[in-house]
């Protein structure tokens, strides 16, 4: 919205198929990245008081959680059975498991790996030329924040 905006208010359209596809990217890297702070970020450091484990949302963490707990169904039900439920020790324990599997280290992968494929994708769209500079300051500027956060 924020990249529409601007083609907006410089009187132009938002019909570069490149530029969308870019759009989409950063925004699925930022919604990851909010999934991922919410789970293993401070509040302080977040200003969130809710949870999305305690409130049972489908996130960036928990797909990759389910999809590495695969056929460990002891492991599964112990996590559904905490997932959703508002009370602290069902947030810890759920959070543990979280942990347990490695998930936090999952996304610093994933999030390094996905940023240096959007550094080259923008890279590589010629007809954003013109704004490859900006696209590049508004990754790098949200990724820096959100590590600051973490």
């Amino acid at each position: 919205m924020p990249i529409s905006l601007g083609y907006h208010l410089a009187n132009t359209t938002l019909d570069e198929p490149e530029l969308r596809a870019i759009a989409y990217k950063i925004g699925y890297l930022f919604q990851a990245q909010d999934d991922f702070l919410d789970c293993c970020a401070k509040e302080s450091a977040t200003g969130k008081s809710s949870c999305d484990i305690a409130e049972g949302k489908c996130t960036w963490i928990t797909c990759q959680l389910l999809s590495k707990l695969g056929d460990n169904s002891e492991k599964r039900a112990l996590f559904l059975q905490h997932f959703g439920k508002e009370e602290g020790e069902h947030v810890r324990a759920a959070k543990a498991i979280v942990f347990e599997y490695g998930v936090k280290e999952d996304f610093e992968r994933f999030r390094s790996t996905f940023i240096a494929e959007l550094h080259k994708d923008i890279n590589n769209a010629s007809g954003l030329a013109k704004i490859h500079d900006l696209l590049h300051t508004v990754l790098d500027e949200e990724i820096a924040k959100d590590k600051r956060s973490a």
